[in-house]
């Protein structure tokens, strides 16, 4: 029941820090914004580890793991968080969340293509049950009439790269949790930490690249605000729960659950930024989330 909860607590964390990226990201670049979110919250996750080192210990995590956690972080929260915020910023959150929400399906199909698991007639249904929903939700007219089709395209072309350059990331922080001796909420928490820091390293030293204007320190004060805020709901608690959770459930339980996402950030997305949600995107989420859970759960 633990691991269950957790899903789900994960699940709203990230439909929260969905509306409030969405909120920054009217004032701001998702590129400068992403670098600016994940320095400050690797900051804040660093100085609250150390406070957990000097609580309950340091916790015995294997080098392998520790490259691990760490290459997951680089890939999922630098490189697919900033095709994340791209997708936010071009199609809002309405949009944006259920598609990168498709994840587990490049996660299962990448596993099927190394001949690890065999294919199954669930992820055959679940598979098309995701491309109906998706084609549901980049077909809805109503929302072309306020949004460019180039715009369109290229926001869940970015959500759909999100969620590839995702699915890869947790199969190495899958990865990373297996190589732990015992479960508690310590290695959990450091591994999610490791992920976060070296997303920031990252990001820190990619800035002469990335953001050769700077960008980043022009970014106002509320929206910096709302991203370092989202970041902790999302990067700090969403993702310990998430991690945490595969400790007390299967997979195959977690990832159906912690994909619930799209329902709670249509509502918010409604409720807080104001955004469209017709019946023709409603129900290309409603009929993703179900793709999903076919895919796992049978």
């Amino acid at each position: 029941m633990i691991g269950e909860l957790g899903s789900l607590g994960a699940a709203i964390c990230f439909s929260v820090a969905a509306v409030l990226y969405g909120s920054a990201l009217q004032k701001t670049n998702p590129v400068s914004a992403s670098i600016a979110r994940c320095i400050c919250v690797g900051a804040i996750m660093g100085s609250l580890q150390f406070l957990i080192f000097f609580m309950y210990g340091i916790p015995t995590i294997p080098l392998d793991a520790i490259f691990l956690a760490m290459l997951s972080g680089i890939i999922g929260l630098a490189i697919g968080d900033i095709l994340y915020l791209k997708s936010i910023q071009k199609i809002g959150i309405t949009r944006a969340v259920p598609i990168t929400t498709i994840y587990p399906l490049f996660g299962i199909g990448l596993t099927v293509f190394l001949d690890i698991e065999p294919i199954r007639l669930s992820i055959v249904l679940g598979g098309l049950l995701v491309f109906v929903g998706l084609y549901q939700i980049s077909a809805d007219g109503e929302s072309e009439l306020q949004l460019e089709k180039e715009q369109i395209y290229k926001g869940i072309a970015y959500a759909l790269l999100a969620a590839f350059v995702w699915s890869i990331s947790l199969l190495f922080t899958d990865a990373a949790i297996s190589l732990a001796g015992e479960s508690n909420m310590n290695y959990a928490y450091s591994v999610n930490a490791l992920r976060v820091l070296s997303a920031g390293l990252f990001l820190g030293l990619s800035i002469p690249f990335l953001d050769k204007s700077l960008r980043l320190i022009e970014i106002p004060g509320e929206s910096l605000l709302a991203l370092v805020v989202g970041g902790v709901i999302s990067l700090g608690l969403g993702w310990f729960l998430l991690t945490f959770s595969f400790f007390h459930a299967p997979s195959s339980i977690v990832v159906p659950l912690s994909s619930t996402t799209p329902f709670f950030s249509g509502i918010l997305g409604l409720l807080v930024l104001d955004e469209n949600v017709t019946k023709r995107s409603a129900f290309g989420s409603l009929v993703v989330v179900l793709g999903i859970f076919v895919l796992w759960l049978f």
